[in-house]
């Protein structure tokens, strides 16, 4: 009877220290989670932010001439070089 006594005191405290942990691997999951979130929200914010300043530029430029104007091969060649 003792010895089932101690097995059962042993498996409650085993018990509790694993409902513990659950429950704080709970709270990290949802800290996690939200910040998850957040960074998600603020890559999709940013993204559009980008998207829009780029048409704006392009609308800028597309009235500019040299905006259309090829560079000659060898200017090409030469900004592709490494510095």
């Amino acid at each position: 009877m003792a010895t089932l006594s101690l097995q059962l005191s042993t498996v409650e405290s085993i018990k509790n220290s694993q409902s513990k942990q659950i429950a704080q691997l709970v709270q990290e999951r949802k800290t996690l989670s939200g910040l998850l979130s957040a960074r998600t929200e603020s890559l999709h914010r940013d993204k559009a932010k980008l998207s829009a300043d780029i048409q704006t530029l392009k609308k800028a430029l597309s009235t500019n001439t040299c905006f259309d104007t090829r560079y000659p091969k060898s200017v090409i060649k030469r900004l592709h070089q490494s510095y």
